[in-house]
């Protein structure tokens, strides 16, 4: 570790840039700290890192909720003494033994052996839907594993999730503070004033916009921790990819057959999640790393395309919102109607608040909200007859309905705890509505799903 000449925070070795204040660290010229090798990894992280700790929008942010800033770190106080109430901690060799080797193995591969941590398993967290979480007890990891994921994985499927979460802690994603905020105030309904800012402040916008690239750039640099520490693209994508679907296929995933069935473009309308690149991204952007003279150099391999072109073409899956548009703003706000509309029908959002929120919405845009609040609705109280909405469905806006899609088959899967051949069915209905993209067809059927397209 090294200090910043600004502000005196601890900061890592491989940064460029200090995670708290933003000011620049070149690196050092002596003896790393770290076996981690900075271009191993997407330098376009710390590049934003600086940009949004210096964007304009989020001190206008900060005025707004100072409080909530505040509160962060007692948050994460609160999130892990219930860990220690409510989970297992992993101790011994004699439970998930594999799970303890598996970090012990990262944090050695990574210049890290010794390394204290603490490693709890429970059921889904309330602070979100995360398969796995990293967050810090002052200078001491701690990682939550959800318990549903562990018997889907293989041994080394399961050490991709590891290297995944060791790779958040080694880069310190945790204690970006600000961006952390940020990224919740992304992911949850917002009190009226902060929906009007928004939608109205170009800086803060821009700061979410930043906000939301930094935090892909984290996850596809964390999900190269989880290659480096298997040295199998296969293993990692067939780890992603029983997350994604929440159970084992009854083939092993091909990645090369796979990747060659879709391009990694996204439809300009698609709707995208704040905080992670989507699954066809991800795993292009990882199968780019693995095609690099710095990954081929480390397992064995020759020649391979040098890093800098590589990072050059993953900067094409990370948006980077230099200004709003309308649309963009569209785009954020469809986040919170999103979110808003699960969390009021769990009881989580009052009857006031969903008013609010509600009346946030700008006029222009406020039918077609309408239209898919009342959706959402049906979607969530009305299980029993996924055809009518599927049908309903294909009414809504296009740029609309992959989203939408998406949302019914997580429902079927998690919330009705469909058997194989029932999602099999619903993902069928998925077929007829056009917005459905060709990768996810080949997506459903490199799943094994025995579907007649």
């Amino acid at each position: 570790m090294r200090t910043c000449d600004s502000c005196g925070a601890e900061i890592l070795d491989i940064s460029r840039f200090c995670h708290i204040c933003g000011h620049p660290t070149p690196l050092s010229t002596g003896p790393e700290v770290l076996s981690v090798r900075p271009e191993w990894f997407f330098a376009k992280e710390d590049l934003l890192l600086q940009k949004f700790l210096t964007s304009p929008g989020l001190p206008k942010l900060k005025k707004l909720l100072p409080s909530y800033w505040e509160g962060v770190a007692n948050g994460d106080k609160g999130a892990i003494g219930s860990f220690r109430k409510l989970a297992v901690r992993v101790t011994g060799s004699s439970m998930f033994p594999s799970l303890l080797e598996s970090f012990h193995e990262a944090f050695t591969l990574f210049g890290q052996p010794g390394q204290c941590f603490e490693v709890f398993v429970g059921l889904d967290p309330e602070f979100g839907q995360e398969n796995a979480v990293c967050t810090f007890d002052g200078e001491t990891p701690v990682f939550y594993f959800v318990n549903k994921i562990l018997p889907l994985m293989s041994e080394q499927e399961l050490k991709c999730i590891v290297g995944h979460e060791v790779g958040h802690c080694i880069l310190r994603h945790p204690l970006h503070i600000d961006h952390r905020v940020t990224q919740g105030l992304a992911e949850r309904p917002l009190e009226e004033d902060i929906v009007e800012a928004i939608s109205r402040d170009a800086d803060i916008y821009a700061s979410f916009a930043l906000s939301s690239a930094l935090s892909w750039c984290q996850e596809l640099n964390a999900d190269r921790f989880a290659l480096l520490l298997t040295r199998d693209l296969s293993v990692a994508m067939g780890a992603f990819v029983k997350l994604v679907l929440g159970f084992s296929p009854p083939t092993p995933l091909d990645a090369e057959a796979f990747l060659r069935q879709f391009t990694p473009s996204t439809p300009d309308d698609l709707i995208e999640s704040p905080s992670h690149p989507d699954f066809p991204k991800c795993c292009h952007a990882l199968k780019l790393f693995s095609d690099s003279n710095v990954y081929q150099s480390l397992v064995g391999g020759s020649g391979g395309r040098p890093i800098n072109e590589i990072d050059s073409l993953v900067s094409e899956i990370v948006p980077e919102a230099k200004s709003p548009t309308n649309q963009m703003i569209e785009v954020w706000l469809m986040e919170f109607v999103l979110m808003a509309t699960v969390a009021a029908i769990d009881g989580k959002v009052t009857p006031k608040e969903d008013e609010v929120l509600r009346k946030s919405i700008p006029p222009p845009m406020r039918k077609q909200y309408e239209e898919l609040w009342t959706f959402c609705e049906e979607s969530y109280n009305r299980h029993e007859n996924y055809q009518e909405l599927m049908e309903r469905a294909s009414l809504l806006p296009d740029k609309w309905k992959t989203r939408i899609l998406k949302r019914m088959v997580t429902i079927a899967r998690s919330d009705r705890k469909l058997d194989h051949k029932e999602l099999s069915e619903i993902c069928h209905l998925a077929v007829d509505i056009k917005a459905q993209r060709q990768c996810d067809k080949v997506f459903l059927n490199e799943l094994g799903l025995e579907i007649q397209w």
